[in-house]
């Protein structure tokens, strides 16, 4: 039994990762190979024994694997981006419906026994996976909860709607209770892929059905897709490991727990926080590789405003702040 954490990365532009766009000065694919780089490089501090795997188009797999440092024992590993949807299906985040077909080609490349994360680019390890791995259940898939009521939207569908997509999908009723699981992070053998791969693939076949013929609501993304799936596999709550922190200048969310958890998910942090870490991360005499573990949360905590918001940090938020009023009121 191998443990691999993976990260799924297809080439998109500027447009699909709005998360991304604020505060860019870099191309997308320069500020991807950042977060990976930040991604696999907090992971190997705490977990040297861990095989690292970046999924990628084969048109981008000997870019990523030149770019990467050559210290992290990365695999990147190729496979085509077959649930690529059309050109007009949803104006963003449609290259994350390639973490798909990243869990499938993961699940015929590796072992039975194997376990691996799925999870974010975006995010940073802070402790040694041990037991994260542990919970992936030998049936059944590890995933977030989000917790978003029903009446919430996500890429303009409502929990409520997908629960009406769902019955239309299977209207035998077995799936069970809805639940809204975030993209940030999925745990899974690979034989599990093998149960799941036939919902996803009706769930997927459905979506492009309604897109043809103009119907909304619709299943527009990999959470979408799989919160279908999901629903007929027995799934384990990662909420004790995992949290998708926001740490925006208008929403923030961090609390004191945080620090306890063994991966931040930090959507707001592409751009700021994360792009700061990866200086670090390149850099094998620096404080990322050579601090104990408790300087080590403290700093990224303060660089990417979780533990501790800074005097520069709330200075630069408040003039964010302003400044996106201030062009919300000229757009009127």
């Amino acid at each position: 039994m191998t443990d691999t954490l993976a990260i799924a990365y297809t080439p998109a532009g500027k447009a699909d990762s709005p998360n991304l766009k604020v505060g860019m000065r870099k191309d997308p694919y320069t500020q991807f190979v950042s977060l990976i780089t930040v991604c696999m490089a907090s992971a190997h501090r705490w977990n040297s024994d861990l095989r690292l795997i970046v999924v990628t188009t084969p048109d981008a797999v000997e870019r990523i694997s030149k770019d990467l440092p050559s210290s992290l024992p990365v695999q990147v590993l190729g496979t085509q981006f077959s649930h690529r949807p059309p050109i007009d299906f949803y104006p963003a985040f449609n290259a994350s419906l390639f973490t798909l077909d990243a869990m499938e080609v993961l699940a015929d490349t590796l072992h039975q026994d194997d376990r691996i994360l799925m999870v974010d680019p975006d995010t940073v390890t802070l402790r040694p996976l041990d037991d994260v791995f542990s919970a992936i259940p030998t049936h059944g898939v590890l995933a977030y909860d989000a917790h978003f009521p029903l009446t919430e939207s996500s890429q303009g569908l409502t929990g409520e709607a997908a629960v009406a997509l769902h019955a239309q999908i299977a209207p035998d009723g077995s799936a069970s209770d809805y639940r809204h699981y975030g993209g940030e992070l999925y745990g899974f053998q690979p034989g599990t892929w093998t149960e799941l791969a036939p919902h996803v693939q009706l769930a997927w076949d459905f979506a492009l059905r309604r897109h043809h013929c103009g119907l909304a609501p619709a299943m527009v993304t990999e959470e979408h897709i799989l919160n279908y799936a999901l629903r007929f596999l027995p799934t384990k709550l990662a909420n004790p490991y995992i949290r998708r922190i926001w740490t925006a200048p208008s929403y923030y969310t961090a609390i004191s727990a945080d620090s306890e958890l063994w991966i931040w998910h930090l959507p707001a942090e592409k751009t700021r926080g994360l792009a700061k870490l990866a200086q670090s991360a390149t850099r094998e005499s620096s404080w990322f590789w050579t601090s104990h573990a408790e300087e080590w949360n403290r700093r990224t905590g303060r660089i990417c405003a979780v533990t501790q918001r800074t005097f520069s940090r709330r200075a630069a938020d408040r003039g964010r702040s302003t400044v996106r009023k201030a062009l919300k009121r000229l757009s009127i």
